[in-house]
């Protein structure tokens, strides 16, 4: 194999692998960080409905 055919076609998949993986390792990235702030977000809603349930039950027991 000719050397200057091998570095060419070394050139060829490393392009072929930017242009074709990037959008990949993007989305993935993308998703990554959804699920992260799903997880961030779900963390504050539950801590917002433990507060509220201890609320109520104190109100409850004011009144009785």
């Amino acid at each position: 194999m000719d050397f200057k055919f091998g570095i060419s076609l070394g050139i060829q998949v490393i392009g072929f692998a930017f242009v074709y993986l990037k959008p990949y390792f993007a989305e993935r990235g993308k998703n990554l960080a959804t699920k992260q702030d799903i997880g961030e977000i779900t963390s504050i809603v539950e801590g917002i409905k433990t507060e509220l349930a201890q609320k109520t039950e104190e109100l409850k027991s004011d009144l009785l």
